[in-house]
């Protein structure tokens, strides 16, 4: 029996195109080893993603105390939040401070006319004002003259009245602090505050700090002041030259 040529011709048998088929076949053979490359380092890609997630699941697993911990702190910094929050509105110009000027007002505006008795022959009245004319809530100084009967707001008066009314405020919001404070002070101290005062006026403003003595039974009033009037009616007058401290 002839051979035949290898690929023509098996046991006799002749497959036709078989050159082409067996190219085809190495083509899809090439074709599928490399599906097979791409999907085994797709592959290791996606073990290498599960690796990682696996690794990062652990990680948030052992934080996940340490993330509880903080949520509970956060929802208490809220909570904290929303109370503070709440305690600064309460205590806001039309809540617990104006109940607070509501309530000082009366005692505060006693002690600023027992003061001011000592000045103008007793002139002068002072009243807090907390709502105007249309209901809004205000804190105005409104000084009442039994001379005219007229009542003027502060802004309105001269200088040395506006000094002098003035120092008498704050020298009863002192008295109404001290009362207040259950605490025993004994001593004010005031920085020229008369400096806008007349020679005649200045002896009333010296009655008025002593009456402020009185009523608070404070023993001492340190006041600086460079009038002449004021050091003549002080008990005791300390002077500051050139570094050096006498006391008369």
């Amino acid at each position: 029996m002839r051979r035949g040529r290898v690929g023509q011709r098996t046991g006799g048998v002749h497959i036709p195109d078989m050159p082409d088929r067996v190219r085809t076949a190495e083509h899809r053979l090439a074709a599928a080893t490399q599906q097979v490359a791409h999907h085994t380092e797709a592959l290791a890609h996606t073990r290498a993603a599960i690796s990682l997630i696996t690794q990062q699941m652990a990680e948030r697993n052992t934080r996940r105390p340490r993330l509880q911990q903080v949520q509970t702190q956060l929802t208490r910094g809220e909570a904290e939040h929303a109370e503070w929050a709440l305690l600064a509105q309460l205590c806001g110009r039309d809540k617990l401070q104006a109940l607070e000027l509501d309530a000082a007002a009366p005692a505060i505006s006693q002690y600023c006319n027992l003061l001011l008795g000592q000045c103008f022959g007793g002139r002068f009245a002072l009243t807090f004002r907390t709502l105007d004319a249309q209901g809004r809530e205000v804190f105005d100084l409104v000084v009442r003259d039994s001379r005219s009967g007229e009542e003027r707001e502060l802004r309105l008066m001269s200088g040395g009245e506006q000094t002098l009314v003035l120092h008498a405020v704050r020298l009863a919001l002192t008295l109404y602090a001290k009362e207040r404070s259950a605490r025993d002070f004994r001593t004010i101290f005031c920085d020229e505050v008369d400096g806008q005062l007349y020679s005649e006026t200045r002896r009333e403003f010296l009655a008025m700090n002593r009456a402020a003595l009185r009523l608070g039974n404070f023993d001492t009033m340190f006041l600086v002041s460079h009038s002449p009037e004021i050091l003549d009616g002080a008990d005791h007058v300390m002077t500051f030259t050139q570094g050096q401290v006498a006391l008369t």
